[in-house]
């Protein structure tokens, strides 16, 4: 992901969480956004990373800042790729 498109999605979800809906989720958004741009250089977060484990091997729900932190990895891998 280019800077230019990180800032934006950065700035996308900022307003979004603190002018819209579902301001958990665009928090969560906004900390996958930054782990996957920055990498090793801001840190880990093991408990949401515990948390999304288990919701990925379905025993445990996950809830709206771990659905955006995910949707912000794919989001930020699809960007890279392409």
């Amino acid at each position: 992901m280019d800077e230019y498109t990180f800032q934006r999605e950065l700035f996308r979800a900022r307003a979004h969480r603190y002018c819209g809906e579902r301001p958990d989720y665009w928090q969560g958004y906004e900390s996958g956004l930054i782990r996957a741009h920055c990498g090793a250089q801001f840190g880990n977060c093991p408990d949401l990373e515990l948390c999304t484990a288990f919701a990925a091997a379905g025993e445990m729900p996950l809830d709206d800042h771990e659905r955006g932190y995910r949707a912000a990895i794919v989001t930020t891998i699809a960007a890279s790729a392409a």
